[in-house]
């Protein structure tokens, strides 16, 4: 990537932090952990992550389960270990939210960014999946101290499946507006595109730039 010219921005992991089995949540803190090295190595200072779901065997996602009072602590707990190994390997974890899970809206990433108090926590800012519980005014007021990065697909109001950016309901003129506004200058990364889609979302990004 880099020898045609492309910086590499971060490193997904997306690790289940709030895994009810806590010998498998130590698997997924180990894993992030080995990511946190493996992106100095790379010399890459990002890594991206939500905070996970409780799935169910062959059900899938349980939202109920999720939401539940003693994730909370279980997602405190791991962000806070993860923390020196995030200052050790100089890199900062971004937390995506997902409106199906523990941090549905904007509002609970701020108190999640409250609680944690530490700049190797921020956001990333995926207004999709935000949508059904908050306005883009509402997720910049919210989480702007907090965001590093910014995702760029769409969603239908109402509807599970992400599309790419100007496929659903996500205003791109005012999300640009507000981005530059409130944060300019960080990474705006294209999601849910593939060879054959990527140019249609590539060009109503950049028409509102």
């Amino acid at each position: 990537y880099r020898s045609r010219g492309l910086e590499i921005q971060a490193l997904g992991v997306y690790a289940n932090l709030i895994e009810p089995d806590e010998a498998e949540r130590e698997k997924n803190f180990r894993y992030f952990a080995d990511m946190m090295r493996i992106a100095q190595t790379m010399n890459v200072r990002m890594l991206l992550s939500e905070c996970g779901s409780v799935i169910v065997p062959g059900k899938g996602r349980d939202l109920s389960a999720s939401l539940d009072e003693r994730t909370w602590p279980r997602l405190v707990e791991i962000t806070r270990r993860l923390i020196p190994l995030a200052e050790k390997h100089n890199v900062t974890i971004a937390i995506e939210s997902y409106f199906q899970d523990l941090l549905g809206s904007a509002t609970a990433v701020r108190y999640f960014m409250e609680e944690i108090n530490h700049p190797r926590v921020r956001a990333l800012l995926d207004p999709a999946n935000l949508l059904p519980h908050n306005t883009l005014e509402e997720m910049f007021n919210a989480l702007a101290p907090y965001i590093v990065a910014l995702h760029a697909k769409d969603r239908k109001l109402h509807v599970t499946q992400g599309v790419a950016a100007g496929k659903g309901d996500v205003d791109y003129r005012k999300y640009i507006a507000l981005a530059r506004k409130h944060c300019p200058n960080l990474p705006l990364v294209l999601e849910y595109v593939n060879p054959k889609t990527y140019q249609a979302a590539l060009t109503h990004v950049r028409s509102f730039l």
